[in-house]
């Protein structure tokens, strides 16, 4: 059934007030994330294994620059230049494979691409595509790149030279976003995208699964006479704006699903839109789960702000401004960080103030618990992952782990007689896959399997559990070290 949320007045309190705000057993701080000189902005993120990046064009004095940085929330990290000249630059995108921008020069469009060769370091300039008649609207993930060259969806796989383009779709298309969280693999993919006709706009979504086709399977979900970035987002939910007279709302999924709800508001616009939930249930009598979405509003005259607005199953619903500035404040988007003291919810986003434009970001602890749970309610199960034996190790070593049963799958159509999809991969610094030790259903239980690492080098890698897909429900992360 699909629901309508509707925002009422909240919109105008508590403006302007502390930086720190209370939300279901969680406090969001507010910083500056980057403020160099010029006007930064185009930024996008990428959380890896075990760090999490940040890439962005600055403009000063009519140079274009395109850095990438790692986010840290306590210490300072290095930019790193990845290119710099007098073109201009637009929608930088960056992934585990590396960092992905367009420029725009007297032939028209360019598509470049440096790849990562190490954590600090980039490989060659690749040319995609290059003199493109109009904007190509990039989209990348770890083993794809999607654009638009008249009207026409093309994608192109980074996973072996020979890869060619492919048209995913000949006829009015726009603004594509690739998932670049949970779906992406060699074998599959999903992107979402806008599809013109005569008389409306439409929003169409698209999937590969070479297990079952070669073709990338096309289904139009949401149609009106105005709608605007679609966005495929953590956990595989859907977001995109639509006109609902003359204001734009918010269409939005749960998890994988493709049944859309609407939040709207009766007075002011709500865009760019952007929804996550944590990945583990927060009760388990009452399977509480939490979903989020951040978005921009220009609910207070002549300014933009960020907002966040928290709701779940059977739960009070919270809105709250976030940003709290007199700048305008945009275009959020959200990823996960991680240091010593544990892993942290971030919303980044565009932030402009006297003429100039910075990035900035907002962190809280991941705490994934609602206050109004009791205390005796809330035994959620976890994974168990043991640090694997020996280690250092060469070239073999051994990986325990425990599989729970989970209380929350079921109601979401993801767990069938206690068995669940299970995965335990490797990676290597870069986060790149680099060996797949389990891809199969299990039941709940223990297990122990042997990894062989002697047709890899010496280094830092991480092996990877998850359960209810690539980052799913249930997933634990640690470090082994291969010495040969």
């Amino acid at each position: 059934m699909k629901r309508i949320i509707i925002l009422g007045m909240l919109f105008l309190s508590n403006f302007y007030a502390t930086k720190n705000f209370s939300i279901f057993a969680q406090e969001f701080e507010v910083d500056s994330l980057i403020t160099i000189p010029g006007n930064n902005f185009s930024f996008d993120v990428i959380k890896g294994y075990p760090s999490t990046y940040i890439s962005w064009i600055n403009e000063l004095d009519s140079v274009f620059t395109v850095y990438y940085k790692e986010i840290s929330l306590k210490d300072f990290t290095n930019n790193f230049l990845v290119s710099r000249s007098t073109i201009f630059k637009s929608n930088v995108q960056i992934s585990s494979s590396g960092i992905a921008w367009q420029e725009y020069n007297q032939t028209g469009w360019r598509i470049n691409f440096r790849p990562f060769t190490d954590i600090d370091s980039l490989g060659e300039l690749i040319i995609i595509a290059d003199s493109l008649e109009n904007d190509p609207m990039i989209t990348m993930s770890s083993f794809r790149i999607a654009w638009i060259d008249n009207g026409k969806l093309l994608v192109k796989g980074f996973y072996q030279e020979s890869e060619s383009i492919t048209v995913i779709d000949s006829l009015d298309c726009f603004y594509p976003n690739i998932d670049k969280h949970s779906i992406d693999t060699k074998q599959s993919s999903e992107i979402i995208y806008e599809k013109y006709t005569l008389t409306e706009e439409c929003v169409y979504f698209t999937k590969l699964n070479k297990a079952f086709s070669s073709s990338w399977e096309i289904n139009k979900i949401g149609a009106s006479k105005d709608v605007s970035h679609p966005n495929i987002c953590i956990g595989g939910s859907i977001t995109f704006q639509s006109k609902n007279d003359s204001l734009w709302q918010i269409e939005y999924s749960y998890l994988d699903e493709t049944d859309l709800d609407t939040l709207k508001n009766n007075f002011y616009n709500i865009e760019n839109p952007y929804v996550f939930t944590y990945p583990i249930p927060t009760g388990y009598v009452k399977y509480k789960l939490p979903f989020f979405i951040t978005f921009d509003s220009d609910s207070i005259t002549n300014n933009k702000e960020i907002f966040y607005y928290a709701f779940g199953y059977d739960a009070e619903n919270k809105l709250l401004n976030i940003s709290n500035s007199k700048g305008n404040d945009y275009k959020p988007k959200v990823t996960y960080v991680s240091d010593s003291s544990g892993t942290y919810v971030a919303i980044i986003w565009l932030h402009e103030d006297n003429a100039k434009q910075d990035i900035w970001f907002a962190t809280t602890m991941f705490n994934p618990l609602w206050t109004n749970v009791d205390k005796e309610e809330i035994t959620t199960p976890t994974i168990f992952l043991s640090q694997n034996y020996p280690n250092p190790f060469n070239p073999v070593t051994k990986i325990k782990y425990s599989i729970p049963t989970s209380p929350i799958l079921p109601l979401l159509g993801k767990e069938r007689d206690g068995v669940r999809l299970v995965t335990l991969k490797i990676f290597d610094i870069l986060g790149k896959e680099v060996a797949t030790l389990v891809n199969e259903e299990k039941p709940a239980g223990n297990y122990e399997i042997e990894f062989d690492g002697s047709k890899l080098t010496s280094g830092v890698y991480f092996y990877q559990l998850s359960t209810y897909g690539g980052a799913g429900s249930f997933v634990e992360t640690k470090k082994l070290v291969l010495m040969k």
